[in-house]
Protein backbone atom coordinates (compact mmCIF):
# COMPACT_ATOMS: atom_id res chain seq x y z
CA UNK A 1 0.00 0.00 0.00
CA UNK A 2 1.48 3.57 -1.17
CA UNK A 3 2.38 5.58 1.64
CA UNK A 4 0.17 9.12 2.22
CA UNK A 5 2.41 12.15 1.53
CA UNK A 6 3.57 14.97 3.64
CA UNK A 7 0.38 17.27 1.68
CA UNK A 8 -2.31 14.16 2.44
CA UNK A 9 -1.00 13.93 5.63
CA UNK A 10 -1.24 17.57 6.37
CA UNK A 11 -4.59 17.74 5.15
CA UNK A 12 -6.30 14.85 7.34
CA UNK A 13 -4.94 15.97 10.29
CA UNK A 14 -6.83 19.49 9.80
CA UNK A 15 -10.09 17.36 9.76
CA UNK A 16 -11.33 15.90 12.87
CA UNK A 17 -13.38 12.37 11.44
CA UNK A 18 -15.58 12.43 14.70
CA UNK A 19 -17.02 16.17 14.00
CA UNK A 20 -19.30 17.63 11.18
CA UNK A 21 -18.89 21.27 9.84
CA UNK A 22 -21.10 23.76 8.30
CA UNK A 23 -20.57 24.34 4.63
CA UNK A 24 -18.57 27.67 5.25
CA UNK A 25 -16.12 25.80 7.47
CA UNK A 26 -15.72 22.95 5.04
CA UNK A 27 -15.41 25.24 2.23
CA UNK A 28 -12.65 27.22 4.14
CA UNK A 29 -10.56 23.49 4.97
CA UNK A 30 -10.60 23.04 1.44
CA UNK A 31 -9.55 26.35 0.34
CA UNK A 32 -6.61 25.96 2.96
CA UNK A 33 -5.08 22.76 2.22
CA UNK A 34 -5.35 22.63 -1.70
CA UNK A 35 -1.80 23.04 -2.48
CA UNK A 36 -1.70 20.73 -5.94
CA UNK A 37 0.29 22.12 -8.92
CA UNK A 38 -3.12 22.39 -10.41
CA UNK A 39 -6.78 23.56 -10.34
CA UNK A 40 -8.14 20.68 -8.24
CA UNK A 41 -12.17 20.25 -8.04
CA UNK A 42 -14.36 20.83 -5.14
CA UNK A 43 -16.05 17.64 -5.35
CA UNK A 44 -19.84 16.77 -3.16
CA UNK A 45 -20.75 13.90 -2.06
CA UNK A 46 -24.03 12.43 -0.39
CA UNK A 47 -25.19 9.39 1.25
CA UNK A 48 -28.95 9.79 0.60
CA UNK A 49 -31.86 6.90 2.14
CA UNK A 50 -32.93 5.51 -1.00
CA UNK A 51 -32.63 1.86 -2.08
CA UNK A 52 -31.33 2.68 -6.30
CA UNK A 53 -32.58 -0.50 -7.03
CA UNK A 54 -36.05 -0.12 -7.21
CA UNK A 55 -37.27 2.07 -10.06
CA UNK A 56 -39.13 4.27 -7.86
CA UNK A 57 -35.98 4.78 -5.62
CA UNK A 58 -34.07 6.17 -8.50
CA UNK A 59 -32.95 9.80 -8.16
CA UNK A 60 -31.45 11.36 -11.06
CA UNK A 61 -31.37 14.95 -12.22
CA UNK A 62 -29.42 18.16 -13.06
CA UNK A 63 -28.15 21.37 -11.30
CA UNK A 64 -27.36 24.51 -12.80
CA UNK A 65 -24.74 25.91 -10.88
CA UNK A 66 -24.66 29.73 -9.93
CA UNK A 67 -20.86 29.75 -10.58
CA UNK A 68 -20.30 27.43 -12.70
CA UNK A 69 -18.32 23.98 -12.44
CA UNK A 70 -15.17 25.28 -13.66
CA UNK A 71 -14.60 22.88 -16.43
CA UNK A 72 -14.44 23.74 -20.26
CA UNK A 73 -17.10 20.71 -21.66
CA UNK A 74 -17.52 19.78 -25.46
CA UNK A 75 -21.26 19.21 -26.30
CA UNK A 76 -22.44 17.34 -29.05
CA UNK A 77 -26.16 18.23 -30.25
CA UNK A 78 -27.51 15.71 -32.39
CA UNK A 79 -30.25 17.78 -34.71
CA UNK A 80 -31.25 18.66 -37.93
CA UNK A 81 -32.10 21.44 -40.17
CA UNK A 82 -32.69 24.55 -38.28
CA UNK A 83 -32.06 23.16 -34.75
CA UNK A 84 -28.63 22.01 -35.83
CA UNK A 85 -27.69 25.69 -37.11
CA UNK A 86 -29.54 26.80 -33.61
CA UNK A 87 -27.20 24.23 -31.76
CA UNK A 88 -24.14 25.78 -33.75
CA UNK A 89 -24.66 30.04 -33.08
CA UNK A 90 -25.14 28.40 -29.43
CA UNK A 91 -21.34 27.07 -28.93
CA UNK A 92 -21.76 23.61 -29.12
CA UNK A 93 -18.83 21.97 -30.56
CA UNK A 94 -20.43 19.10 -32.73
CA UNK A 95 -23.78 18.93 -34.40
CA UNK A 96 -24.92 16.15 -36.56
CA UNK A 97 -27.46 13.68 -37.36
CA UNK A 98 -26.77 10.37 -39.32
CA UNK A 99 -23.50 11.80 -39.77
CA UNK A 100 -22.52 11.97 -35.91
CA UNK A 101 -24.33 8.81 -34.90
CA UNK A 102 -22.06 6.55 -37.34
CA UNK A 103 -18.95 8.46 -35.90
CA UNK A 104 -19.98 7.24 -32.60
CA UNK A 105 -20.74 4.19 -33.58
CA UNK A 106 -16.84 3.36 -35.28
CA UNK A 107 -16.25 4.83 -31.46
CA UNK A 108 -15.08 8.38 -31.30
CA UNK A 109 -16.52 10.07 -28.28
CA UNK A 110 -14.96 13.28 -28.44
CA UNK A 111 -17.50 14.92 -26.54
CA UNK A 112 -18.35 15.39 -22.25
CA UNK A 113 -22.15 15.97 -22.82
CA UNK A 114 -24.80 14.94 -25.37
CA UNK A 115 -27.90 16.49 -26.25
CA UNK A 116 -30.29 15.63 -28.98
CA UNK A 117 -33.96 16.99 -30.24
CA UNK A 118 -36.54 14.71 -29.28
CA UNK A 119 -36.89 13.78 -33.49
CA UNK A 120 -33.51 11.96 -33.39
CA UNK A 121 -34.14 10.02 -30.10
CA UNK A 122 -34.93 7.04 -32.61
CA UNK A 123 -31.61 7.18 -34.46
CA UNK A 124 -29.72 8.02 -31.10
CA UNK A 125 -31.29 5.37 -29.30
CA UNK A 126 -29.21 3.36 -31.39
CA UNK A 127 -26.34 4.48 -29.04
CA UNK A 128 -27.56 3.36 -25.78
CA UNK A 129 -24.78 0.56 -25.52
CA UNK A 130 -22.34 3.14 -26.29
CA UNK A 131 -23.22 6.32 -24.53
CA UNK A 132 -25.79 4.35 -21.20
CA UNK A 133 -22.13 3.07 -19.29
CA UNK A 134 -20.53 6.63 -20.20
CA UNK A 135 -23.44 8.35 -18.53
CA UNK A 136 -23.70 10.69 -22.07
CA UNK A 137 -27.35 9.18 -23.14
CA UNK A 138 -29.56 12.05 -23.79
CA UNK A 139 -32.45 12.04 -21.26
CA UNK A 140 -35.73 14.12 -21.28
CA UNK A 141 -35.72 14.22 -17.24
CA UNK A 142 -32.12 16.09 -17.14
CA UNK A 143 -32.97 18.17 -20.18
CA UNK A 144 -30.92 16.68 -22.22
CA UNK A 145 -33.60 15.91 -24.76
CA UNK A 146 -35.33 18.58 -25.83
CA UNK A 147 -36.11 21.02 -28.57
CA UNK A 148 -34.92 24.35 -26.36
CA UNK A 149 -31.26 23.48 -27.76
CA UNK A 150 -30.04 26.75 -27.07
CA UNK A 151 -30.85 26.81 -23.60
CA UNK A 152 -29.48 23.20 -22.86
CA UNK A 153 -26.42 24.07 -24.81
CA UNK A 154 -26.23 27.60 -22.50
CA UNK A 155 -26.70 24.89 -19.42
CA UNK A 156 -24.39 22.10 -20.30
CA UNK A 157 -21.27 24.90 -21.34
CA UNK A 158 -22.45 27.50 -18.24
CA UNK A 159 -22.26 24.89 -15.31
CA UNK A 160 -25.01 22.54 -15.45
CA UNK A 161 -23.72 19.31 -13.31
CA UNK A 162 -25.93 16.11 -13.85
CA UNK A 163 -26.20 13.34 -11.21
CA UNK A 164 -27.64 10.03 -10.51
CA UNK A 165 -27.69 7.65 -7.56
CA UNK A 166 -25.20 4.66 -7.26
CA UNK A 167 -25.81 1.57 -5.87
CA UNK A 168 -24.96 2.45 -2.86
CA UNK A 169 -27.25 5.25 -2.58
CA UNK A 170 -24.48 7.91 -3.01
CA UNK A 171 -24.60 10.93 -5.46
CA UNK A 172 -21.42 12.90 -6.34
CA UNK A 173 -20.67 15.98 -8.77
CA UNK A 174 -18.08 18.52 -9.06
CA UNK A 175 -18.97 21.76 -8.35
CA UNK A 176 -16.42 23.95 -8.18
CA UNK A 177 -12.17 24.17 -8.24
CA UNK A 178 -10.48 25.45 -5.75
CA UNK A 179 -9.39 28.78 -7.32
CA UNK A 180 -13.54 29.40 -6.62
CA UNK A 181 -14.38 32.12 -3.65
CA UNK A 182 -15.63 30.48 -0.55
CA UNK A 183 -18.56 32.32 -1.25
CA UNK A 184 -19.14 31.21 -5.05
CA UNK A 185 -18.17 27.17 -3.32
CA UNK A 186 -21.04 27.33 -0.62
CA UNK A 187 -23.13 28.85 -3.27
CA UNK A 188 -22.40 25.97 -5.64
CA UNK A 189 -23.29 22.99 -2.69
CA UNK A 190 -26.18 24.83 -1.44
CA UNK A 191 -27.70 24.56 -4.85
CA UNK A 192 -26.28 21.26 -6.06
CA UNK A 193 -27.65 19.99 -2.42
CA UNK A 194 -31.60 21.69 -3.36
CA UNK A 195 -31.34 20.09 -6.52
CA UNK A 196 -31.43 16.64 -5.12
CA UNK A 197 -33.79 17.55 -2.42
CA UNK A 198 -36.39 18.38 -5.37
CA UNK A 199 -35.30 14.97 -6.99
CA UNK A 200 -36.18 12.93 -4.09
CA UNK A 201 -38.59 10.22 -5.54
CA UNK A 202 -42.01 8.68 -4.45
CA UNK A 203 -40.48 5.44 -3.18
CA UNK A 204 -38.48 7.54 -0.59
CA UNK A 205 -41.72 9.20 0.50
CA UNK A 206 -42.82 6.15 1.25
CA UNK A 207 -40.08 5.23 3.45
CA UNK A 208 -39.95 8.63 4.96
CA UNK A 209 -43.87 8.35 5.57
CA UNK A 210 -43.00 4.73 7.52
CA UNK A 211 -39.94 6.47 9.86
CA UNK A 212 -42.29 8.89 10.82
CA UNK A 213 -44.78 6.64 11.86
CA UNK A 214 -47.32 6.48 9.54
CA UNK A 215 -49.79 3.34 10.03
CA UNK A 216 -50.99 2.77 6.08
CA UNK A 217 -48.62 3.40 3.28
CA UNK A 218 -49.77 2.42 -0.29
CA UNK A 219 -50.25 4.14 -3.53
CA UNK A 220 -52.46 1.92 -5.82
CA UNK A 221 -53.01 -0.74 -3.45
CA UNK A 222 -54.02 1.84 -1.06
CA UNK A 223 -56.44 3.37 -3.28
CA UNK A 224 -57.66 -0.02 -4.47
CA UNK A 225 -58.43 -0.66 -0.34
CA UNK A 226 -60.18 2.49 -0.08
CA UNK A 227 -62.61 2.18 -2.92
CA UNK A 228 -63.42 -1.56 -1.41
CA UNK A 229 -64.27 0.80 1.76
CA UNK A 230 -61.77 -0.59 4.02
CA UNK A 231 -60.70 2.92 6.27
CA UNK A 232 -58.76 2.15 8.85
CA UNK A 233 -57.18 5.74 9.28
CA UNK A 234 -58.41 8.91 11.31
CA UNK A 235 -56.28 11.33 8.81
CA UNK A 236 -55.17 11.33 5.08
CA UNK A 237 -51.96 12.80 3.70
CA UNK A 238 -50.69 12.27 0.01
CA UNK A 239 -47.79 13.81 -1.96
CA UNK A 240 -48.84 16.29 -4.87
CA UNK A 241 -47.87 13.53 -7.54
CA UNK A 242 -50.52 10.78 -5.98
CA UNK A 243 -53.46 13.22 -6.21
CA UNK A 244 -54.84 12.16 -9.75
CA UNK A 245 -54.72 8.80 -7.85
CA UNK A 246 -56.23 9.81 -4.98
CA UNK A 247 -59.06 12.12 -6.51
CA UNK A 248 -60.68 8.97 -7.51
CA UNK A 249 -61.54 8.73 -3.76
CA UNK A 250 -63.43 12.22 -3.55
CA UNK A 251 -66.70 10.76 -3.20
CA UNK A 252 -65.47 8.06 -0.05
CA UNK A 253 -63.18 10.56 1.74
CA UNK A 254 -65.09 13.66 1.02
CA UNK A 255 -67.91 13.03 3.20
CA UNK A 256 -65.76 11.61 6.44
CA UNK A 257 -63.52 14.73 5.77
CA UNK A 258 -60.48 12.53 5.10
CA UNK A 259 -59.37 14.15 1.61
CA UNK A 260 -56.14 15.18 1.28
CA UNK A 261 -56.44 19.11 1.02
CA UNK A 262 -53.50 21.05 0.37
CA UNK A 263 -55.08 23.90 2.07
CA UNK A 264 -54.37 22.31 5.66
CA UNK A 265 -51.26 20.63 4.58
CA UNK A 266 -52.16 17.44 3.50
CA UNK A 267 -50.97 17.28 0.27
CA UNK A 268 -47.32 17.82 0.51
CA UNK A 269 -43.81 16.97 -0.31
CA UNK A 270 -42.97 16.95 3.17
CA UNK A 271 -44.95 13.97 4.38
CA UNK A 272 -42.33 13.26 7.63
CA UNK A 273 -43.18 17.12 9.29
CA UNK A 274 -47.33 16.65 8.20
CA UNK A 275 -47.02 12.65 9.91
CA UNK A 276 -45.17 14.05 13.09
CA UNK A 277 -47.53 16.95 13.30
CA UNK A 278 -50.94 14.77 13.06
CA UNK A 279 -49.62 11.91 15.15
CA UNK A 280 -48.44 14.99 17.40
CA UNK A 281 -51.48 16.84 17.70
CA UNK A 282 -52.55 18.97 14.84
CA UNK A 283 -56.07 19.38 14.35
CA UNK A 284 -58.05 20.05 10.81
CA UNK A 285 -61.07 22.29 10.84
CA UNK A 286 -63.82 23.79 8.32
CA UNK A 287 -66.46 25.58 8.99
CA UNK A 288 -70.19 23.98 8.75
CA UNK A 289 -73.48 25.82 6.91
CA UNK A 290 -74.24 27.07 10.40
CA UNK A 291 -71.03 29.08 10.40
CA UNK A 292 -69.87 26.62 13.45
CA UNK A 293 -66.27 25.49 14.03
CA UNK A 294 -65.49 22.82 16.40
CA UNK A 295 -62.49 20.48 17.14
CA UNK A 296 -61.02 18.50 19.99
CA UNK A 297 -58.62 19.88 21.51
CA UNK A 298 -57.21 17.81 24.91
CA UNK A 299 -58.43 15.20 27.40
CA UNK A 300 -59.69 16.20 30.54
CA UNK A 301 -56.67 14.59 32.09
CA UNK A 302 -54.94 17.42 30.58
CA UNK A 303 -53.29 20.36 33.20
CA UNK A 304 -55.56 23.37 32.68
CA UNK A 305 -52.46 25.67 31.36
CA UNK A 306 -52.48 22.75 29.06
CA UNK A 307 -55.89 22.94 28.17
CA UNK A 308 -55.93 26.85 28.07
CA UNK A 309 -53.17 26.75 25.64
CA UNK A 310 -54.53 24.20 23.44
CA UNK A 311 -57.83 26.15 23.11
CA UNK A 312 -56.13 29.86 22.39
CA UNK A 313 -53.67 28.09 19.63
CA UNK A 314 -56.98 26.85 18.04
CA UNK A 315 -58.94 30.00 18.19
CA UNK A 316 -55.51 31.92 16.55
CA UNK A 317 -55.52 29.51 13.80
CA UNK A 318 -59.62 29.91 13.18
CA UNK A 319 -58.57 33.87 12.69
CA UNK A 320 -55.60 33.42 10.76
CA UNK A 321 -57.94 31.43 8.51
CA UNK A 322 -60.42 34.28 8.24
CA UNK A 323 -61.65 34.72 5.13
CA UNK A 324 -61.28 38.27 3.01
CA UNK A 325 -64.89 38.51 2.24
CA UNK A 326 -66.00 38.30 5.90
CA UNK A 327 -67.46 41.09 7.10
CA UNK A 328 -68.59 42.22 10.80
CA UNK A 329 -67.58 40.66 13.92
CA UNK A 330 -65.68 37.45 13.01
CA UNK A 331 -65.33 35.46 16.32
CA UNK A 332 -69.17 35.53 17.34
CA UNK A 333 -69.28 32.96 20.16
CA UNK A 334 -67.23 30.61 21.79
CA UNK A 335 -67.95 27.49 23.88
CA UNK A 336 -66.01 24.53 25.66
CA UNK A 337 -67.26 21.25 26.83
CA UNK A 338 -66.16 17.52 27.59
CA UNK A 339 -67.62 14.56 26.49
CA UNK A 340 -69.81 14.15 29.20
CA UNK A 341 -69.60 17.69 30.78
CA UNK A 342 -71.69 20.74 30.28
CA UNK A 343 -71.03 23.76 27.44
CA UNK A 344 -69.49 26.68 29.23
CA UNK A 345 -69.48 29.81 26.75
CA UNK A 346 -66.10 32.02 26.54
CA UNK A 347 -65.57 35.61 26.49
CA UNK A 348 -63.79 35.89 22.64
CA UNK A 349 -61.74 38.69 23.32
CA UNK A 350 -59.93 36.65 26.64
CA UNK A 351 -58.97 33.98 23.80
CA UNK A 352 -57.55 35.85 20.94
CA UNK A 353 -57.76 39.63 22.18
CA UNK A 354 -60.54 42.32 21.33
CA UNK A 355 -58.96 43.61 17.88
CA UNK A 356 -58.25 40.12 16.96
CA UNK A 357 -62.51 38.82 17.23
CA UNK A 358 -63.34 41.00 15.47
Amino acid sequence: MAKAGKRLKAGLAAVDRNQTYTVADAVKILKEHAKAKFDETVEVAMNLGVDPRHADQMVRGVCNLPNGSGRKLRVAVFAKGAKAEEAKKAGADLVGAEDLVEQVQKGVIDFDRCIATPDMMPLVGRLGKVLGPRGLMPNPKVGTVTMDVTTAVAGAKGGAVEFRVEKAGIVQAGVGKASFTEKALIENIRAFADAVIKAKPSGAKAEEAKKAGADVVGAEDLVEQVQKGVIDFDRCIATPDMMPLVGRLGKVLGPRGLMPNPKVGTVTADVGPAVRAAKGGAVEFRVEKAGLIHAGVGKASFSEQALVENIRAFAEAVMKAKPSGAKGTFLKRVAVTSTMGPGVKIEPTSMVGGAAAG
